[in-house]
């Protein structure tokens, strides 16, 4: 294995550790309840659940998958302009930074990045019902 690619490796050795820490902690932490649910109407009632709080959790998948192809990107770079590809590097790097940053201003002029209460036509079901 290229030493390039060690820090990498032993990066997503980290993040699988805690993906399986999760899982098992998830399980363990889970009550149980004493009777099992017998018909719908026993489910107990949560209320509303707002969009965006989907939305949020999808920007924030965004972010974090930029955030992992540019730390694998910069790991790379070195190599790249020993390689004489530097510049070819830079641009991919831009053309992706670009791409992901129109998605941001679609999203802030979609309003996305407010919380203040849930979208437009939540607000009109709201005063309907």
């Amino acid at each position: 294995m290229p030493a390039a690619y060690i820090p990498v490796f032993l990066y997503s050795v980290l993040l699988l550790l805690i993906l399986i820490a999760a899982f098992f902690l998830s399980t363990r932490m889970h009550v149980k309840s004493e009777k099992a649910l017998e018909t719908s109407d026993q489910v107990p009632n949560r209320g509303k659940f707002s969009a965006n709080y989907c939305l949020g959790a999808m920007i924030y998948v965004i972010a974090a998958v930029q955030a992992i192809f540019l730390f694998s990107w910069a790991i790379l770079y070195r190599a790249w302009l020993l390689a004489h590809a530097g510049v070819v590097a830079l641009l991919s790097k831009f053309v992706f930074t670009a791409v992901l940053s129109v998605g941001y201003i679609w999203l802030y002029k979609k309003d996305a990045f407010t919380w203040d209460g849930g979208s437009e036509g939540e607000k009109e079901n709201s005063e309907t019902s």
